[in-house]
């Protein structure tokens, strides 16, 4: 339960470093990827090309979700406070 608009404001920070760090493990999974047909073992490069658009699209699409998320937090926050979220403890 939310006690007072200091305890909110808490909150708000907690929830836009969680998503941060969620940002950025999915970008570190992003570029740790496979990337190019050459990468795979010759009898499973058929499949490659298809395997990579497929996550990379994925990723897209998680990437999105998370700075919709972190903007709507950014957003509140300054709607409360005046002050936008520093993302890094800055």
């Amino acid at each position: 339960m939310i006690a007072s608009r200091a305890h909110l404001i808490e909150r708000l920070h907690q929830a836009a470093e969680a998503e941060h760090s969620l940002c950025c493990q999915y970008l570190y999974a992003a570029f740790s990827l496979r990337r190019m047909a050459a990468d795979f073992p010759a009898e499973s490069r058929g499949d490659a090309a298809e395997l990579v658009m497929t996550a990379t699209q994925g990723w897209a699409n998680v990437k999105d979700n998370v700075t919709k998320t972190y903007a709507k937090l950014s957003n509140v926050t300054l709607d409360i406070t005046g002050l936008r979220i520093e993302m890094l403890g800055k």
